[in-house]
């Protein structure tokens, strides 16, 4: 394992296009990704996991269409997952969990066909988890827990080898 001595990540990581792998998990970095990660095309493994990353997540990550895999669970991430996530058609694992995700959960997620693992339990997530996400043919891991989703359309299937979305805000006669 390779530890650096920053504190953030550096802008010029983006110059580095060949990189297929980033891993900077555990590394008590602070600030925001930055906006030029969209550089790294070749990209299929990005693991930023277990620090203090702070902002929003970059819009230019989504264009990041070579992503397989994407850690970024254990930081202090704030605001939206976009709907432009449909791009990321190559997505198996998504693990944002134990952030400060807000706003409204995006319908456009569920066209990620090859996405196995969603991870986004202890967020402040909203809205309605939709009932399509059952038409995912490879999710086999979900978890929506400790959010502040109001409604669901969705139950789980037997396919699912995980399910937990308790701990929301659910009416009753919604759920």
């Amino acid at each position: 394992m390779c530890r650096f001595n920053f504190r953030f990540i550096p802008q010029a990581i983006c110059d580095c296009s060949n990189l297929q792998w980033l891993d900077l998990h555990d590394n008590q970095l602070t600030g925001q990704i930055p906006d030029c990660i969209g550089k790294l095309q070749n990209l299929t493994i990005l693991r930023i996991d277990n620090n203090e990353l702070s902002g929003t997540i970059p819009e230019s990550l989504y264009s990041m269409t070579k992503l397989q895999e994407v850690y970024a669970h254990k930081n202090k991430m704030t605001g939206a997952v976009s709907p432009a996530i449909h791009q990321l058609v190559n997505l198996q694992h998504l693990f944002l969990g134990s952030n400060n995700l807000s706003e409204i959960f995006p319908e456009s997620i569920v066209t990620l066909r090859n996405l196995t693992t969603l991870e986004m339990q202890y967020n402040h997530v909203s809205g309605t988890i939709f009932k399509e996400l059952d038409s995912m043919p490879a999710l086999q891991v979900l978890r929506l827990d400790h959010n502040e989703f109001s409604q669901s359309q969705f139950e789980c299937s037997e396919k699912l080898q995980v399910c937990d979305i308790s701990h929301n805000k659910f009416d009753a006669l919604n759920h």
